[in-house]
């Protein structure tokens, strides 16, 4: 069973991630913006900082290298491209 799952996230991405079971969150390089739905408050996290995170939808945001740990991890990712908007010169 997987017990951690590492990812990069791009400036120009939203991670989706649905938690089916509590886990941790390590952002290792980089920071990252993130809200849930289990959560009033949004949450920022930078390098070396972590955060414990009840079961349920995340959204994620930033340029960050992430892991997420937990015993028997089950957690599904979808990422999804931002489309900035270009700019008249």
């Amino acid at each position: 069973m997987l017990t951690y799952l590492r990812l990069t996230l791009h400036p120009d991405e939203i991670l989706i991630a649905d938690l089916a079971s509590a886990a941790q969150l390590h952002c290792e390089q980089g920071s990252v913006w993130l809200a849930s739905n289990r959560n009033a408050a949004d949450l920022i996290l930078n390098a070396g900082e972590h955060q414990r995170l009840a079961p349920g939808l995340l959204l994620l945001e930033g340029q960050a290298e992430l892991r997420f740990s937990g015993h028997e991890l089950n957690i599904r990712p979808q990422f999804k491209t931002i489309a900035r908007p270009t700019r008249a010169v």
